[in-house]
């Protein structure tokens, strides 16, 4: 593997960055890229800022192989030590969901993928993914929601993940699909460069509530809401409340959010060299002693990353795979 990346847009090619970051998260609906080419001919960055312009659309094969669909969101022209140097910012094909609003409207009886089929109509990207499910009683998106806060709710109501692929789509799926990647990274026998575990009590708290509503009658209606509240207390050393608003109010999901807290504690991010060909919300091996580290953990987010004094490497963002 040479681990070369091409910005493709225009009809045009790009290579040989000096600083590339490639970065997606299960929960970032659209992934970016940041490159910089700084040690490049005058003549090269001319004709590279003639073909790439914000808003155009871009792609990004690594090794030849596409790894990126989206489109220009930044250029950047400046100077570097007296030299020229040309930085493009870009996000996959979802990634203006990121800043839009919604109008507000309430679903009844449907699934999440027909919820989000809907939620979607307008954007230019398509939805894939195995995630199949049991109708959604009410579902209520409200009028100014943003949109990332809408489909973050969904989500977390039928316990998915949707993420960008390579080819553009969102993947929806299920954090209980996570299947095994083939990367095991053990202390001593793994090109690790970087490791650590942070535990941290940010999410210890001694009360969570629960607020719902009914479902709209319109999706202007905002008088008719009801809020049905439930809430659970447990000792803790901190005296901290969660409110979380949801359509679905009742015991078991209530629970579910305690569980959440606790295990969501351990924060684990590992850096590898080289620039490894892993699935987001897959599952990798990591055993080390000291970060107390055994078994496997599901991919929360991964960067590919370059710069001449670290090279090439990636960066996982990992959690418990029982979160």
């Amino acid at each position: 593997m040479t681990d070369k990346i091409t910005l493709k847009t225009d009809g045009y090619e790009l290579s040989g960055f000096d600083d590339v970051k490639v970065k997606n998260r299960i929960d970032w609906l659209a992934g970016y890229f940041d490159l910089t080419a700084t040690n490049k001919a005058s003549a090269a960055l001319k004709k590279a800022k003639a073909h790439i312009r914000k808003g155009a659309d871009c792609s990004l094969t690594v090794d030849g192989k596409k790894a990126f669909t989206g489109y220009i969101d930044k250029v950047v022209k400046g100077y570097l030590g007296g030299v020229p140097y040309l930085r493009v910012v870009g996000f996959s094909q979802a990634g203006d969901l990121i800043d839009s609003d919604l109008t507000g409207k309430t679903y009844k009886n449907q699934s999440a993928k027909q919820i989000l089929t809907d939620i979607l109509t307008g954007f230019k990207v398509s939805l894939k993914g195995d995630l199949t499910g049991e109708p959604l009683d009410v579902f209520t998106v409200n009028p100014a929601e943003k949109c990332v806060s809408a489909i973050g709710r969904l989500l977390d109501r039928i316990n998915g993940v949707l993420f960008s692929q390579k080819d553009g789509s969102l993947c929806l799926t299920g954090r209980d699909k996570s299947v095994p990647a083939n990367v095991q990274i053990i202390t001593g026998k793994s090109d690790v460069v970087a490791a650590s575990r942070i535990d941290d009590d940010a999410g210890d708290f001694s009360k969570i509530v629960l607020i719902g509503q009914n479902g709209l009658e319109d999706e202007h209606d905002i008088m008719s809401i009801c809020a049905p509240v439930l809430e659970k207390s447990v000792f803790s050393k901190r005296n901290k409340q969660k409110v979380v608003f949801t359509d679905n109010v009742t015991q078991a999901r209530l629970d579910k959010e305690f569980a959440k807290c606790g295990k969501a504690e351990k924060k684990i991010s590992i850096s590898v060299k080289g620039w490894q060909n892993v699935a987001l919300n897959s599952l990798v091996t990591v055993i080390d002693d000291w970060l107390d580290l055994r078994g496997s953990y599901r991919v929360a987010g991964i960067c590919l990353s370059y710069d001449e004094k670290g090279g090439h490497r990636t960066d996982f963002e990992l959690e418990a795979a029982d979160v």
